[in-house]
């Protein structure tokens, strides 16, 4: 499975040989039985415990957005607003029933 330390070994690996980039997947954000979110997240860098922030390269594109309009809602110089991603966790509680699963999440993320 894909973790920040495999992606920093295939990162050092291929840098200045090739273009790499990694994905985040559905689960990520969703593995509890609800309907997936329909988000796109832009990784701008990853930092696994104790280790140092390792920031993804961006390469230049033209602009294809409107630099004012984002500008005035607080994007940054390529368009993008940062975001805090809550993971919930269920603890050492073990629920099966997915469903019961789905509404306790639902409730907490209605709190946040």
């Amino acid at each position: 499975a894909l973790n920040l330390e495999k992606v920093e070994e295939i990162t050092n690996y291929c840098r200045g040989k090739i273009g790499i980039s990694f994905g985040i997947g559905t689960n990520l954000t969703n593995d509890v039985g609800l309907k997936p979110m329909n988000i796109v997240m832009k990784l701008i860098g990853v930092q696994a415990p104790n280790k140092e922030w390792i920031p993804t390269e961006k390469k230049a594109e033209k602009s294809k957005y409107n630099q004012e309009l984002a500008t005035s809602l607080g994007a940054d110089k390529y368009g993008m607003k940062p975001y805090t991603i809550v993971m919930l966790t269920t603890g050492t509680t073990k629920i099966e029933d997915k469903a019961k699963m789905g509404e306790l999440m639902k409730g907490h993320m209605s709190n946040i």
